[in-house]
């Protein structure tokens, strides 16, 4: 697996993006910052946009440079989290990637961040 990739999931995990809890609202900003971060590091454009107490993040990443014929994919996707409670039934803090073995497990994509649909 890509290193750089790796890395870049596990700095997306580590955000609580609980958007049920009001305590949670800066996490949530910087969840979209960072998803607006990603879009503009792999090529492309991408602008917060302010939707009540949330922001939405749209981007556009070109298939290629040359402005071919490439076809169009909409991504739809959302990066807030359910709120982790009861903590103690975790067998690992749940905004912090667990490596075991081969498999890689953490709380945040399996529980809503990883939602999305093309």
């Amino acid at each position: 697996m890509n290193d750089t990739w790796l890395t870049e999931l596990r700095e997306f995990i580590a955000i609580p993006s609980v958007s049920a809890d009001p305590a949670h609202q800066d996490d949530l900003r910087r969840a979209a910052e960072w998803v607006r971060d990603f879009v503009k590091r792999t090529g492309g454009e991408a602008e917060l946009v302010p939707k009540g107490t949330r922001d939405l993040v749209i981007g556009d990443i070109p298939a290629n440079s040359n402005g071919g014929g490439a076809p169009t994919v909409l991504i739809y996707g959302h990066f807030d989290v359910q709120p982790p409670a009861p903590l103690d039934l975790w067998e690992s803090p749940p905004f912090e990637p667990d490596e075991r073995s081969s498999r890689r497990t953490s709380a945040a994509p399996t529980r809503a961040s990883s939602s999305t649909a093309a």
